[in-house]
């Protein structure tokens, strides 16, 4: 039976190096007042948050309490242009109906002074926006009169006139390998168009528009046309490019 021999000098460690502190970046769902003054990133912040705003496809509105516009996003701005329901006058949003103009007035108050929350039909019921008022959380570095005084910014958004945009639409079409005429067909049917009154845009047969909806579902894994609809409707929105 053989013995091994172990060294008896004594083992030293060398000691590690120390690393340069790496700062960590905090999660996005913490305070904005844990993080880096606003006012220090300055313009730059700004910007990007107005182009970010510009890519949803959402009428994005941020208002005071006075009704007076203090951002308005592209989807929002196209939308006041054309003045169905609400438009901009001397930068502040008006609603066309006096009715309507004095619900606004209230549910923009109740958000700013109370905190609550309103959804408001403008323009009638059957065709009409719809407009969800939304209170902001005060900022703590903000210097305005009337935040300062208690009163909150408040937010608008406005519903699409569409179950998804037509960018969306195609960019589904193609991520499934979906043909030009499959694609129409695709949108059509978002837009809620039965299959007739599809064959009678496109101008082909019913039977035709009957196999491309067959094909769709094929390609899509859709179990019907409402389930093909659902999912088109929760893509991410796509507006169209600037």
């Amino acid at each position: 039976m053989s013995t091994k021999s172990f060294s008896t000098q004594p083992i030293t460690f060398q000691r590690a190096p120390v690393l340069p502190t790496v700062p960590v970046e905090r999660p996005a769902t913490q305070r904005w007042d844990a993080m880096a003054p606003r006012r220090a990133r300055g313009a730059v912040t700004e910007g990007c948050l107005a182009l970010m705003l510009d890519q949803i496809d959402y009428g994005v509105v941020l208002l005071d309490e006075s009704q007076r516009l203090l951002h308005v996003n592209r989807a929002a701005h196209a939308h006041l242009a054309r003045r169905p329901g609400l438009y901009a006058l001397g930068g502040m949003l008006v609603a066309e109906d006096p009715r309507d103009q004095a619900a606004l007035k209230t549910a923009i108050k109740a958000a700013s002074s109370g905190g609550l929350r309103r959804m408001l039909t403008i323009g009638g019921e059957t065709h009409g926006l719809v407009v969800a008022i939304l209170p902001l959380p005060r900022a703590d570095d903000d210097q305005d009169d009337i935040v300062a005084a208690g009163a909150r910014r408040v937010l608008l958004m406005m519903s699409r006139h569409a179950i998804c945009s037509e960018l969306s639409a195609q960019g589904f079409a193609r991520d499934h390998g979906l043909s030009s005429a499959e694609g129409h067909v695709l949108m059509g049917l978002c837009l809620g168009h039965p299959p007739a009154e599809i064959a009678i845009l496109q101008g082909v047969a019913l039977s035709t528009v009957r196999t491309q909806i067959a094909n769709i579902r094929l390609k899509t894994h859709s179990a019907s046309i409402r389930d093909l609809v659902q999912r088109v409707a929760q893509l991410p929105p796509m507006p169209s490019a600037f």
